[in-house]
């Protein structure tokens, strides 16, 4: 390639930004027959190519003669205050001899590249056609000349992004690749290791967790750039997420600083904390429809913040931060899925040639509590309800260690304490119920520690929440609780013994007797 930009002589060949190159060489022709292929090329893009430069073309040696303006770029502009010095005021000549100078890729040239894209003509611009067949996009029908190509405003949608400007000299069939980087996102929601995601890392970060309520534990994002050459025409790169979380989970804060990790200049990876000036991470909204609420953090400038990043080798951010059930969180007392769903999406800067965001899909993780039933029966044949019947629940066999539950008007069953809060003895109802809402996963000790008048305390009763987790194939969480979970529980007391009585004509039958002893005791004395 630079062969023949050597060879110019105020021509100009397809090394500007060119990153695939001629598909075979084509005798010469003034035919209007010329066309360029960008492949591979997504459904739903739309690009043009603008005439930067026309002339004579020699097809089998890409070299163009008498180099003039083309039609693509807008002769008022081209003068105007706003064009750049690298062409303002210049003849086609004089800046074609000085672009034939520059090296295929060079910075050099991609700035003569941005300098035409900003003095096109909006009236002379060619569009094509995509083939689905083939992932290909043609715009066909071209003069012979240097061709500047680009997305159409407004035609990149999604996880896309513009493509960088290419710029191509016509020969029969170009064919170019389009040089844009999708980006990606993932959230993470730890869990116990113990019963972390049947999918999880050995860390217990997963798609799906099981926490109480009011207990605090971490979600992580983590956006990955992949690496590109191309994004070395970036001069700010934005990254922004964007985070929703269900009506049933409370935002609490960061639980880290924000990570970038990249390489430096010299190719090691490095790791940069940005600074808290660096990045701005918003307050938490709520949707008074749905309850649910979102909060960003936006890193404005990936480059300035990572001092030395090299971009092109591709980076990733992690963001960590903490939060926890609230009393709005579904609880779940069965097999199934589960509504706290917590979700996040990610906005990246998509445009090497001008302002914009391209948006990821989202990704969303899930967390699940759990809810048992209890009742206090007497051990009558008809399983009579016992009222005001005292438990307390432990985490341990000896029934040492409280696990402080307060009650919940809202929930209608007992929960979790929280931070202010003290946990309170449980009592059964007239129907002899205390539900319990929003348990981890685990093994709990439920304890009668006031028993109902003429009823003998019931032994500890083991309560057992063990349940297998994950997002299935199509995409939706499930839970499995193990058949030796106990979800719902009868505790029974015995009534106490009926003991025989000793009063009545008895007592009066035993005074006589006393008293007749008493007087022959006197007469004995006496004789």
């Amino acid at each position: 390639m630079n062969k023949v930009l050597k060879g110019l002589v105020a021509v100009v060949s397809t090394a500007a930004m060119a990153i695939a190159g001629f598909a075979g060489a084509a005798s010469a022709t003034a035919a209007e027959d010329y066309s360029i292929t960008i492949t591979p090329a997504k459904a739903g893009h739309v690009y043009e190519a603008y005439q930067v430069f026309t002339g004579n073309l020699d097809a089998s040696t890409g070299v163009l003669g008498n180099v003039a303006w083309g039609t693509g770029i807008d002769r008022d502009q081209l003068n105007g205050e706003g064009a750049s010095s690298l062409i303002k005021g210049k003849t086609a000549a004089e800046v074609s001899e000085a672009l034939a100078q520059k090296s295929s890729n060079s910075a050099d040239a991609k700035a003569y590249a941005k300098a035409f894209g900003g003095v096109l003509s909006t009236t002379h611009k060619n569009s094509g056609t995509f083939d689905d067949a083939n992932k290909a996009y043609t715009i066909s029908g071209l003069a012979a000349g240097y061709y500047l190509i680009q997305d159409e405003a407004g035609s990149v949608i999604g996880d896309d992004s513009y493509t960088s400007f290419i710029l191509e000299v016509t020969r029969t069939n170009t064919i170019v690749a389009p040089k844009s980087t999708t980006p990606t996102v993932d959230k993470k929601v730890q869990d116990e290791v113990a019963d972390k995601d049947q999918n999880a890392d050995d860390n217990g970060w997963g798609d799906t967790a099981d926490h109480d309520i009011n207990k605090s534990f971490r979600f992580k994002l983590n956006a990955t750039i992949p690496g590109s050459a191309d994004l070395a025409d970036y001069t700010k790169y934005e990254v922004k997420f964007t985070d929703t979380m269900s009506k049933g989970v409370t935002f609490e804060s960061l639980d880290s600083v924000i990570k970038v990790k990249g390489k430096d200049a010299s190719g090691a990876d490095k790791t940069w904390n940005v600074a808290e000036n660096q990045y701005n991470a918003s307050s938490v909204t709520a949707d008074p429809t749905t309850g649910n609420q979102s909060w960003t953090l936006t890193i404005s400038d990936v480059i300035a913040a990572c001092n030395g990043i090299n971009i092109t080798e591709g980076f990733s951010v992690e963001v960590v931060y903490k939060a926890h059930l609230n009393e709005k969180a579904t609880v779940t007392t069965s097999n199934g899925s589960t509504d706290n769903a917590n979700a996040v999406y990610l906005e990246y800067s998509n445009n090497p040639n001008a302002e914009g965001l391209g948006t990821t899909s989202e990704k969303k993780v899930y967390v699940y509590t759990f809810g048992i039933t209890n009742k206090k029966v007497a051990d009558s044949t008809d399983g009579t309800p016992l009222k005001d019947a005292g438990f307390t629940l432990y985490t341990d066999t000896n029934c040492e260690h409280e696990y402080a539950l307060i009650w919940d008007n809202t929930l209608e069953a007992y929960r979790p304490v929280k931070t202010g809060e003290t946990g309170v003895e449980m009592k059964s109802n007239a129907k002899g119920r205390f539900p319990i809402k929003g348990l981890d996963a685990g093994i709990y000790y439920l304890k009668e520690t006031t028993t109902p008048a003429g009823y003998t305390t019931a032994a500890v009763q083991t309560v057992k929440i063990n349940a297998a987790h994950e997002v299935t194939a199509e995409g939706t969480p499930n839970v499995t609780l193990s058949q030796d979970s106990t979800m719902s529980n009868v505790i029974v007391d015995k009534s106490g013994s009926s003991l025989p009585s000793t009063g009545g004509m008895g007592t009066t039958v035993l005074y006589a007797a006393g008293a007749a002893i008493v007087l022959v005791a006197a007469f004995g004395i006496a004789f």
